[in-house]
């Protein structure tokens, strides 16, 4: 038969193609193992580890093979229908081989070790197959395109590079396309139909390409393997320990830089793709330079040391970048981008691009370079790529598990990049030391020069700016800061600060006392204004079940929640914390949690929720849900129906399901609706309950009633000793009526009469909280969540047991403290709707909003403390950190102390505000008030624009003012209420005559 050589211009296109499949599924794959097997450092060890091991494998097979074979184009087509159909088949047989892992596996929770061998033999076993097609096709291509010796490594670097570049575009269609749109299971479906697509044609197309014997230099080329000289397994020992170093070093690099860069882009599916779409862009295009100068490099491994250098050096430039600009480069662009997603997207794309293009593209000339070094006949070509191929993905597996296991949580992240770099100069130190043993001075002495120039040079590069780490710029720029200077007064002062490999955990104290506790800068909770959120979250469950035995709480955050189950009488409590470092955390809020980390009730487990959730076989009474917000990568698989699922079967037959769910910071309505509507297909029982009037909402199911003894709740709240009365006397919560006003709606209300009827569900496969809440992140819709809430919002008596036996003056109270809230909602909702047209450009009259306020605290005085806060937080202490910060301490100090003579115990803000501001106000204050009484007795004429619903706003404000007691405010608002009123109304004389005799000397 006459020698018909491959197509290069197909190899070329199968090439691409199939790098493209390859990482669609991987990252497939990954998905569906992370939710089923949990996303904990341990279990991602365990799927790697198994995805590479089975590359590695694959490439050491398919070289040996790739030199016995004359059709290899063919043999690649096999394969790749081979990936196609074992792909295809996992994707549906997957999701029972990870149920069989928590089958065999007794008592889950206290064998999270065995549970993470069983799941590693098990990815094993599912994986081993398409992974070892997968990593025997390179050497089959390569074998296909190269055609003569002297283009061994040129054929090589050209091969990888539109493979790399090909598996470059995976993540990106993954991610913005595919996955959003079609889910996880077709997305698989179609890279498998890919593989199938491409093999089929290579099967085609290589059916007649036979490679000649010349060609192969060997003389029975179908049986016999070719046996390798003792030069060339020399160079191919050298080459492969050089590859497994080379391949632990990119490893490394890429694990530190994606969560360095998590840092600063977020923690989210689109972050991961952009970061892992940038490094393999940076690889191909190293591999695609290498392809060009092999050819003209007689020594590879000096050249491979050369790199080294490049790698290092860049690497070490790339390094203050990672810790001070980059940040400020991050805060510019979301500031200018005005928060829409695609100009952040592509700036961040291009920007990364930027700052790694030198290190990914000395990564990606690594190899090629090394292939060549490890010299031989064409003969031998497959074996030489598939050794060299496999040790160098065997390194990558050993830096993949050290990384997060052991070098980020021993020596930081800025410690593993310098690791790295160390790594890199050993490998130039070792290259260049014997070059000098075997006489070659010059070079030898050139690459151990340069590599105590990079020793020099790690020793020297400046510590990381722990405040910078833990800003989030991604999520604060424009709101908290707008230029890196600022970052620091935002930080405040740094308590617990710890690198781990689930992320980078701090806790910060800011001027005023309180603490944030910080997961990769976004805080998830605090001593301020999540406290109510996280006391409810906690008591609530026991306040509807007060016989609960067992709980179970997901998510620690600041241990608040979880400090109110223990003291709410829950008398056996699990934990379930995916970071350690968040459980070391819990000291440094131990005066508001009680210590809770060493208590007797309480056992801690280090997992994966859902993980935790499927495999305990316990039951609990309560459980409550309590983690970061949706778009997290990793965390909206706790809003599912899958997990909701998995939820209501760990609960008893009365058992109580409390799940967070926020309004802000990326999450839609429709995606609100969305998780409402998914919680309601799971549990007959339903409410939706208030944490923080617009920000935090808790939803609560149950296969029972769900109802509260009022009076019991009385007796509770009344005792000043009881662990509730403490613990709720700080929101401020002292009697019974705001928690029950908290209920927003139940299931007949809250399904039925607002956006959730129409919201599809949220599953696993197609979770789309995970692609929507990101893209939202800045265009918020609170407004358009909480309409429904305040239109359809009900009375507590539906959940109150034992209605008829509460004393009137109790029922008369609950009633007031429920038409306070609601009209704090609707002011809360007007301010919102005001607030967008203030961004739009409009000039929002706020008269409306704040007439509810004053109707709010006048008419019920001491009943609605959150009408108060939204007041001074939308007026008073706003102007007053104005003036403040423009040096005015004067007027600074006056309207704080308006705030503090009003006596709000949850506005601590104000009084620490206070006290800053009195240090600064001048002895000259008579004749400020002097003049503050000549400008009140002779006021400004009014504008023509003060009519209508203005001047109820200044006779609101003055009637909500003489409430407080603050006269002198309330006096100045009368007479601009009394100035613009055409009517001459009798009710603003009647106030203006009150507030004049509580003016008058000797009274208060």
């Amino acid at each position: 038969m006459q020698p018909n050589p491959p197509n290069r211009v197909f190899v070329i296109i199968a090439a691409f193609a199939s790098g493209t499949a390859a990482l669609l599924e991987e990252l497939g794959f990954f998905a569906m193992m992370e939710i089923g097997f949990g996303a904990t450092h341990l279990t991602l060890a365990a799927i790697t580890t198994a995805f590479l091991g089975g590359l590695a494998l694959g490439s050491w097979l398919g070289g040996r093979y790739a030199d016995r074979v004359r059709r290899p184009l063919f043999v690649y087509g096999v394969l790749e229908v081979a990936i196609g159909i074992t792909v295809l088949l996992l994707t549906v047989l997957l999701p029972h081989a990870i149920s069989l892992s928590y089958a065999v596996v007794p008592d889950y929770p206290e064998h999270i070790g065995l549970a993470a061998l069983v799941k590693f033999i098990i990815s094993v076993i599912v994986l081993l197959l398409p992974t070892t097609c997968m990593g025997a096709t390179l050497p089959m291509l390569v074998r296909s395109f190269v055609r003569r010796d002297s283009v061994h490594g040129t054929g090589f670097a050209a091969v990888y590079s539109i493979n790399t570049l090909g598996a470059m575009l995976g993540p990106l269609f993954a991610a913005f396309l595919l996955m959003p749109a079609l889910g996880t299971f077709w997305t698989l479906l179609i890279a498998a139909g890919l593989n199938v697509l491409v093999g089929a044609g290579a099967m085609l197309a290589g059916r007649k390409a036979i490679l000649p014997e010349v060609w192969l230099g060997i003389p029975a080329p179908e049986k016999t393997a070719p046996v390798l000289s003792r030069k060339e397994k020399h160079a191919l020992i050298i080459a492969m320990i050089l590859a497994a170093l080379s391949g632990a070093l990119g490893l490394i690099f890429e694990i530190t830089w994606t969560k360095v860069f998590a840092l600063v882009i977020g923690s989210t599916i689109y972050s991961f793709a952009i970061v892992l779409s940038v490094m393999l862009a940076g690889i191909a295009l190293g591999s695609l330079i290498a392809a060009g100068l092999v050819r003209r490099i007689r020594d590879g491994l000096f050249a491979y040391a050369c790199i080294m250098v490049l790698l290092a050096g860049s690497a070490l430039a790339v390094a203050p970048i990672g810790g001070q600009a980059f940040f400020g480069w991050i805060v510019t662009i979301v500031v200018e981008s005005n928060g829409q997603f695609s100009t952040i997207v592509a700036s961040e794309f291009m920007l990364l691009f930027a700052v790694m293009l030198v290190p990914t593209c000395c990564m990606g000339a690594a190899l090629p370079l090394l292939v060549h070094a490890a010299r031989g006949s064409l003969g031998t070509l497959g074996r030489r790529i598939g050794n060299v191929y496999a040790a160098n993905t065997i390194g990558a597996i050993v830096g993949a598990i050290l990384v997060g296991g052991l070098f980020i949580p021993l020596i930081g992240l800025q410690g593993t990049l310098m690791l790295a770099v160390i790594i890199g100069i050993a490998i130039v130190g070792e290259i260049g030391f014997f070059r000098v043993l075997r006489g070659r001075y010059a070079r030898g002495c050139i690459l151990l020069a340069l590599a105590v120039v990079l020793v020099v040079g790690a020793l020297i590069t400046p510590r990381w700016d722990q405040a910078l780490l833990t800003s989030a710029p991604y999520l604060y720029s424009g709101t908290k800061y707008n230029e890196p200077e600022d970052v620091g007064e935002y930080a405040g002062k740094i308590l617990f600060y710890r690198e781990g490999a689930e992320g980078v955990v701090s806790v910060h104290e800011d001027v005023f006392g309180y603490r944030m506790l910080k997961i990769n800068g976004k805080t998830d909770a605090s001593t301020h204004t999540d406290v109510k959120t996280q006391l409810l979250a906690g008591y609530l469950p026991t306040f509807l079940r007060p016989k609960a035995k067992t709980a179970l709480c997901i998510g620690l955050g600041a241990g608040i929640t979880l400090d109110a189950l223990v003291r709410g009488g829950v008398p056996q409590v699990d934990a379930v914390e995916i970071s350690p470092d968040v459980h070391a955390a819990l000291k440094h809020f131990g005066c508001i949690n009680h210590n809770v980390a060493d208590s007797p009730n309480v056992r801690y487990y280090i997992d994966d929720a859902r993980s935790f959730v499927r495999g305990t076989p316990r039951k609990y009474d309560i459980i409550v849900s309590v983690p970061s917000n949706p778009w997290i990568a990793g965390v909206s698989h706790l809003f599912t129906a899958e997990f909701f699922e998995d939820v209501r079967e760990k609960l008893t037959d009365d058992g109580v399901f409390v799940q967070w769910i926020q309004m802000y910071d990326g999450i839609s309505a429709k995606d609100f609706y969305g998780v409402i509507r998914t919680f309601g297909e799971g549990f007959e029982k339903v409410q939706l309950w208030e944490g923080r009037l617009g920000y935090d909402y808790l939803i609560v199911g149950s296969s029972k009633p769900l109802k509260i003894d009022a009076l019991a709740l009385l007796e509770t709240l009344s005792d000043d000793n009881s662990n509730a009365a403490i613990d709720f006397r700080p929101v401020p919560i002292r009697t019974p009526p705001p928690i029950l006003v908290s209920l927003v709606m139940d299931r007949n209300n809250l399904i039925d009469k607002t956006p959730a009827k129409d919201s599809p569900a949220i599953h696993d496969d197609r979770n789309m909280l995970a692609f929507r809440g990101v893209r939202s992140l800045f265009a918020s819709e609170s407004y358009e969540i909480l309409k429904p809430l305040v239109e359809h919002r009900i009375q507590p008596w539906e959940i109150i047991e034992q209605e008829k036996d509460l004393p009137a003056l109790y029922a008369r109270h609950i009633d007031a403290c429920f038409t306070a809230r609601k009209l704090t909602a609707l002011a809360k909702l007007e301010f919102l709707m005001r607030d967008r047209l203030a961004r739009e450009g409009k000039s929002p009259r706020y008269g409306k909003p704040v007439a509810h306020l004053c109707e709010a605290i006048y008419g019920h005085y001491k009943l609605e403390d959150e009408a108060l806060h939204l007041f001074f937080e939308k007026y008073k202490l706003r102007q007053a950190w104005i003036a403040y910060n423009k040096e005015d301490y004067i007027e600074a100090g006056w309207m704080c102390l308006v705030d503090v003579l009003a006596n709000i115990p949850a506005n601590l803000e104000a009084k620490k505000l206070f006290e800053e501001a009195k240090r600064g106000i001048p002895l000259q204050i008579s004749e400020k008030r002097a003049q503050a009484d000549k400008e009140l007795a002779h006021p400004p004429k009014p504008d023509e624009e003060w009519e209508g619903e203005d001047v109820k706003l200044f006779y609101d404000m003055a009637r909500g003012y003489y409430v407080l007691g603050d006269y002198m405010s309330a006096s100045k608002d009368i007479v601009q209420a009394e100035r613009m009123d055409p009517d001459d109304r009798k009710d603003i004389k009647d106030l203006k005559r009150m507030i004049a005799e509580k003016l008058e000397p000797g009274n208060e």
